[in-house]
């Protein structure tokens, strides 16, 4: 019966989060209809591409995540037959499939008009970094956000993970092979690409430790 329960309370999120999931796919749609028109409709393109799936990433969050803390809707729910760890594992399915599955769709298409298109292969490098950028920023923030309800702690992150790009891309673009000759995936662009998975990743499995090893549920 939990395992139904388990269903429903995913279903439930993503339900609340369909509209996000459908705009981000619509809007960063868009933007990369835009890639191959010119110098120009690539740069507001991409912009476009990770300013969407950076915003759902925040909002998809703290509608599904941090709202719910705050208003303390989930002590409710576990007065339903399922553990807190289970309600924990329901929120994180499904706020990974609202983000996850726009963030993927959105990767892949961006890269695929790269190939098909005259756009220089390196810059494959650079759109797969800012992909991965807004992978980590989303683990971060999903790891604060099911540690704590604290606004300090969300602002933080937000402020941190809003600034850094104006910092990394221009520094990312460095290393980005845009001629014909050189390797399509520089030695420095894969470091980078690897150093953001595994941050990724790690933040989000620390988040996940912290809050399965913390008594109080509140």
């Amino acid at each position: 019966m939990s395992v139904s329960i388990v269903s429903r309370l995913i279903a439930k999120d993503l339900y609340f989060l369909r509209p996000m999931i459908i705009g981000a796919l619509v809007i960063g749609g868009v933007g990369v209809a835009l890639l191959p028109f010119g110098e120009t409709a690539f740069l507001v393109g991409w912009v476009i591409v990770f300013i969407t799936v950076l915003l759902l990433g925040i909002f998809s969050t703290t509608l599904g995540v941090i709202t719910e803390r705050k208003e303390k809707a989930h002590l409710l729910v576990l007065t339903l037959p399922i553990s807190p760890t289970q309600y924990t594992l329901a929120k994180l399915a499904a706020n990974g499939i609202a983000f996850w599955v726009p963030w993927t769709l959105l990767s892949v298409a961006a890269l695929s008009v790269i190939v098909a298109t005259p756009i220089p292969d390196g810059l494959m490098s650079f759109i797969a970094a800012l992909m991965l950028y807004a992978f980590c920023y989303h683990s971060a923030y999903l790891a604060v956000a099911l540690v704590t309800d604290s606004a300090v702690w969300s602002t933080i992150v937000i402020i941190v993970g809003n600034t850094a790009p104006i910092f990394l891309i221009p520094a990312m673009f460095r290393h980005v092979n845009t001629g014909s000759a050189g390797p399509i995936w520089s030695p420095t662009m894969l470091s980078i690409l690897a150093i953001e998975a595994a941050l990724g990743a790690a933040v989000l499995a620390l988040g996940i430790f912290i809050r399965s090893r913390q008594r109080d549920f509140a």
